[in-house]
């Protein structure tokens, strides 16, 4: 009579933590298409890398030590050391400081309270949630939230959060840091690898004062500028450092969302080779939809 081999497949824990995460996210994402589909202005992508000025750095940052930092401080707290306790305070106040997510205290008040005070256990829904509802958090400013849709991608994090938390208790915390670095590398990744290989068509818009010609370039390349009186060229410039070279004030224009990470060759001359002015400077950058009149001037002007 031949052996039977029976593999005993352990229970995993807490499955609802893996379910509402994937549902979550599921809903989320749907939710975000259809919006982004019939508005897409709706949403204003949160500042959090500026014009992603050092590519190499931020990507580092997100890649690498973001998992790592932030799996240690936010689903350690769920391992049995009692460190990963006096851990997780401390390093959810330094993410709180560093970031300027002061509001995202008042989370960490309450979990310090359940905690030290009505010594609530750890592995219960209402720690579970509310750690993870300060892991989403904590990547989004006050200021980010400009209307009701801009919350959404708070949702996105709260889902990823559940998820690994999930993988932490049912296996281990490095492989929720493995998830996390293949998360932020597929995001990241493919941020970077768009503009790494953009569309390079030459742009020309003209004006009676002024013709500007711009084309977009690899992100990855030196910078430099060449100027006068009557020109400037700027190689691999973000459209805010090539604008802010011109002298347009930084209150009088904000750039589209869609446009902000790009790199581009520019060149601007003044047709009379006369002194570019920051007006007309300003009107043909809007003209060629580099930029957009910030919301005061727009408000002004209509006025």
């Amino acid at each position: 009579m031949g052996h039977k081999f029976i593999r005993i497949v352990k229970p995993k824990k807490d499955n609802y933590l893996l379910y509402a995460g994937a549902g979550i996210f599921s809903c989320t994402s749907l939710l975000y298409l259809l919006l982004d589909f019939y508005n897409p202005t709706l949403f204003k992508n949160p500042d959090r890398f500026g014009d992603l000025d050092s590519v190499v750095l931020i990507f580092l940052g997100a890649v690498i030590i973001a998992p790592v930092t932030e799996e240690l401080t936010f689903r350690g707290y769920f391992l049995k050391n009692k460190i990963f306790t006096y851990f997780f305070f401390g390093g959810s106040t330094i993410f709180i400081l560093l970031t300027g997510t002061y509001y995202a205290l008042s989370i960490l008040l309450i979990l310090g309270i359940l905690e030290f005070v009505f010594k609530v256990h750890r592995r219960t829904k209402i720690i579970y949630f509310l750690n993870t509802l300060l892991f989403a958090i904590m990547h989004y400013k006050l200021s980010h939230f400009t209307n009701i849709y801009s919350v959404i991608p708070v949702f996105f994090q709260f889902s990823i959060g559940l998820i690994l938390l999930w993988i932490t208790i049912n296996y281990s915390l490095i492989r929720s840091m493995l998830v996390h670095f293949c998360v932020n590398f597929l995001a990241m990744g493919s941020l970077i690898l768009a503009l790494q290989f953009p569309d390079t068509r030459l742009h020309t818009v003209q004006d009676d004062k002024i013709f500007i010609t711009f084309s977009k370039t690899p992100v990855l390349g030196n910078e430099n500028f060449y100027f006068t009186d009557s020109e400037v060229q700027a190689n691999n410039s973000t459209i805010r450092n090539f604008v802010q070279l011109l002298n347009v004030k930084e209150k009088n224009f904000v750039v589209n969302d869609s446009l902000r990470y790009y790199r581009y060759n520019f060149k601007i001359k003044s047709l009379n080779n006369e002194k570019l002015e920051s007006s007309a400077v300003q009107k043909i950058l809007i003209d060629a939809k580099l930029i957009e009149p910030s919301k005061d001037v727009s408000e002004k002007n209509n006025f």
